[in-house]
């Protein structure tokens, strides 16, 4: 992919995020973009969350990432902990057709392709295989009545080969 098309599929990576702004059964998304990619031979690695998060109770936050036909062996790998150690994070990863049906909880789950059940730490290491756009969501599950908002420390990494 020539450097024009990667800024030509940042710009609409943007756009596209601008229009995803209601999120989770009763939140509000917190996304953030990765549209830095390049194009150089050999293997690849771009940082996707390297730090700390806060997600508000019952609220997701999201981070686009994505993939194009000229990545190959595509994998998501990290992982993260609560900062409290309560386990009310979900991490999720999936496409943006099931992310957008999974907001309105219409999805039934069939798609999501990572699913780390409710935890206080664990570890990603997922293959995507096939080029789009897809979200890496953490959602916390608790109820704003027990804590208003989890702090998340998560190192995740989006990982190929040209």
């Amino acid at each position: 992919m020539k450097k024009s098309k990667c800024i030509a599929v940042a710009v609409l990576c943007t756009i596209l995020l601008s229009l995803l702004t209601a999120c989770g059964q009763t939140g509000v998304e917190t996304s953030t973009p990765i549209t830095s990619i390049t194009t150089t031979p050999g293997p690849q690695s771009l940082s996707l969350i390297n730090g700390e998060i806060s997600v508000d109770a019952e609220t997701n936050y999201s981070i686009h990432f994505l993939v194009d036909a000229n990545m190959k062996d595509v994998t998501v790998e990290g992982k993260f902990n609560t900062t409290d150690g309560r386990p009310n994070i979900e991490v999720y990863i999936m496409d943006d057709a099931t992310f957008a049906d999974w907001i309105k909880g219409k999805s039934d789950g069939s798609t999501i392709i990572f699913d780390s059940q409710k935890k206080s730490m664990g570890f990603i290491n997922e293959s995507i295989d096939s080029p789009g756009s897809y979200q890496l969501i953490f959602t916390n599950w608790s109820p704003t009545s027990y804590s208003p908002s989890q702090g998340v420390l998560a190192t995740v990494d989006l990982k190929w080969t040209y």
